[in-house]
């Protein structure tokens, strides 16, 4: 009965209901513990600082290549605004130089123009005194009285048509005195050979004298007036030996 009312604790045959078994003191101290809460949280809060500082690394790398960007660009824009300065600069230049030479081909062409005109009308003169001058000469060595007379006669239809072609030539204002020179000349022999004419019809020696003083006078007024025709372009005379 002594093991039926009491028995000792390590009795198979006690009743697991009697009582609560007492905690087992011997689990070791090393044993781990179930996490908690205030555990995880300096966790959580190191790998929060960590990506913060990547963040704000890649914003400064960002305000670095920004800054960078708009330095080149500045550098870019300064440099290209000093080349567009220079280029017009350059081309200002070359636009005065390009109206220069414009002025100066213009002035050249009018000097040319100018030249032309002169020579034009030199060569007009000379063609038109030409077939005159020549029936003139041909009339002082006539063999005749009558042939000297058709000489004369067409010594005075070459002058008129002299004078014709001469008038019918653009003038340049430098040779206008020159002009009027000739002209009057032209007359004067024109005249001169008529009055030798109308002397040589009459048997007028005394007119005829008078006649051929007129006719020298006027080729002398011609050869002069040729000359200062010359002179106003600066070339030397016709060769003497007009009359």
């Amino acid at each position: 009965m002594g093991q039926w009312s009491g028995g000792s604790l390590g009795s198979p045959y006690s009743r697991a209901s009697s009582a609560p078994v007492a905690a087992d003191t011997s689990t070791p101290a090393s044993a781990p513990s179930p996490p908690t809460s205030y555990a995880l949280a300096p966790a959580s809060a190191v790998g929060g600082s960590h990506g913060l500082r990547l963040i704000q690394l890649a914003a400064a790398l960002v305000a670095v290549l920004l800054l960078a960007a708009v330095i080149g660009l500045t550098i870019v824009y300064v440099g290209a605004k000093s080349k567009l300065g220079s280029t017009r600069s350059a081309l200002a230049a070359s636009r005065a130089q390009l109206l220069s030479v414009q002025v100066a081909l213009a002035g050249d062409m009018k000097a040319l123009q100018t030249e032309q005109a002169v020579g034009t009308y030199m060569r007009g003169v000379r063609d038109a005194l030409a077939p005159a001058l020549a029936a003139y000469s041909a009339s002082g060595s006539a063999s005749s009285a009558s042939a000297a007379r058709a000489n004369d006669e067409e010594a005075i239809a070459a002058l008129t048509s002299a004078r014709q072609k001469v008038s019918a030539l653009v003038l340049p204002d430098s040779l206008r005195s020159a002009d009027g020179d000739i002209r009057a000349a032209m007359e004067a022999l024109a005249g001169g050979l008529q009055s030798e004419v109308t002397a040589i019809g009459s048997g007028n020696l005394g007119g005829l004298d008078a006649a051929l003083t007129i006719e020298g006078q006027a080729l002398e007024h011609l050869q002069t007036a040729l000359g200062e025709m010359y002179s106003a372009v600066g070339t030397a005379g016709p060769a003497s030996g007009t009359s």
